[in-house]
């Protein structure tokens, strides 16, 4: 997934009170040549209903890289996680799931989103 300069990817979880929702995000800055300029990580606490910036945008003339996005559900009740691509004007959605106690939300390049359980098995995927 590739966020250029001025968007970015944001998360909201539909009005769930406690901060036990944590999120992070992996990806690799690469220049306008397509050069690697460098790798980072973004890690965040989620509560309510505001917007969390799940990965920033990029400095100018370069192009953010999204290699992993992981999201669990550590509260005590079921939260709606809504991921958000958002291009400086408008906000386009791109998951809405409903994550209960102990799931756990993945997006890989490989697989797209996926929600497994508390035990660890595939609950849904979607590509």
């Amino acid at each position: 997934m590739h966020i250029p300069y001025g968007s970015t990817l944001t998360v909201d979880l539909g009005g769930a009170a406690d901060p036990n929702v944590r999120f992070v995000a992996f990806y690799s800055d690469y220049d306008i040549n397509g050069r690697l300029v460098k790798k980072g990580v973004n890690a965040e606490v989620g509560a309510g209903t505001t917007d969390v910036d799940l990965v920033d945008s990029p400095a100018v003339d370069h192009v953010r890289v999204v290699e992993n996005i992981q999201i669990y559900n550590g509260d005590n009740a079921s939260a709606t996680v809504s991921i958000w691509y958002d291009n400086g004007t408008t906000e386009y959605p791109m998951a809405v799931v409903a994550l209960a106690t102990l799931e756990h939300m993945q997006w890989t390049k490989e697989r797209g989103f996926m929600v497994l359980t508390a035990t660890g098995e595939l609950k849904v995927t979607t590509a």
